[in-house]
């Protein structure tokens, strides 16, 4: 009697435990699809949220690269634009400085012709009168030369002239006091033989 009683209580106690794990798995179950659709619906938001942050986050890039491409369009252009002039108005430098230097080579060329020309002249002026000096200054030499012979010669004629005259008396005088001596000097050479000198 008493294991039946024991029976009879476990099959109550196993019934109420069926039932609260039956009510258990559907309150489970419940909250279970319950978090299912919370996920869902989140899951749907957040993609929706996600999505839409996207959506602006690939506007707003897109706003800023067109943004960005047109600064550097318009920087660009203003680049092209300083350079297109910076070009021309170093071409125009150019030409000038171009044209400057031709005119100054011009007439340096010219200058240096002119003074090329005076100095030639100014040689060919020199050189005659320096020639000119020259034939005088030798023709004055030559005809120093010649006066100064001149006048050596007639020198050495007088000199000669009166040597000569000198020598004649000399002789003279000698030949007339070669007589006296003869006479006087008893070792003396007879006069016969002192007649044979030559006078």
């Amino acid at each position: 009697m008493l294991t039946q009683t024991n029976d009879k209580k476990l099959e109550q106690v196993r019934e109420l435990l069926e039932q609260r794990l039956t009510a258990l798995q559907t309150e489970n179950s419940g909250k279970l699809d319950q978090v299912q659709q919370t996920s869902l619906s989140s899951s749907k938001t957040l993609r929706e949220e996600v999505g839409s942050l996207i959506k602006i986050f690939g506007d707003t890039l897109t706003a800023g690269i067109s943004a960005m491409a047109m600064a550097q369009t318009e920087k660009l252009k203003e680049f092209r634009d300083q350079l297109e002039a910076l070009t021309s108005s170093s071409d125009t430098r150019l030409t000038e400085i171009r044209k400057t230097i031709e005119e100054k080579m011009e007439a340096l060329q010219r200058e240096s012709a002119k003074q090329l020309a005076e100095a030639r002249q100014e040689t060919s002026a020199d050189a005659k009168a320096l020639r000119e000096e020259v034939a005088l200054n030798l023709k004055t030499f030559g005809e120093t030369i010649t006066g100064t012979m001149k006048d050596n010669a007639a020198a050495q004629k007088a000199q000669q002239e009166n040597f000569s005259t000198q020598l004649q008396k000399l002789t003279e005088t000698n030949e007339g006091k070669l007589p006296a001596l003869a006479g006087r000097n008893p070792l003396h050479a007879p006069s016969s033989r002192l007649s044979g000198l030559p006078t």
